[in-house]
């Protein structure tokens, strides 16, 4: 598909196929700024980990897991509306 342009009273073609070098550009950007977010968190887990490790914590880690999850489960209860709850649609955020 080409578009017609005018410069100056002149016609061009252009193509209406994008550029490569932004498409790339904008995908290395995007792989950096996902690599700076997950890389610090991956850090941090693993330095969790070896402290778990060092105080003799990691025996309790499936502990820890079930209370997460029960925490979890219990602030998404208190938080949201029960389902098919017509009023909560109309709820004030004050």
């Amino acid at each position: 598909m080409t578009v017609q342009a005018t410069t100056i009273g002149t016609p061009t073609q252009t193509s209406a196929v994008p550029a490569r070098q932004p498409l790339w550009g904008s995908l290395g950007a995007g792989l950096v700024a996902s690599l700076c977010c997950g890389g610090s968190l991956v850090f941090g887990l693993v330095g969790l980990g070896a402290a778990y490790s060092a105080l003799g914590f990691a025996r309790y880690i499936p502990q820890a897991l079930a209370v997460g999850t029960l925490l979890i489960v219990g602030d998404q209860l208190l938080v949201l509306p029960p389902a098919g709850d017509p009023a909560a649609g109309r709820q004030s955020c004050v």
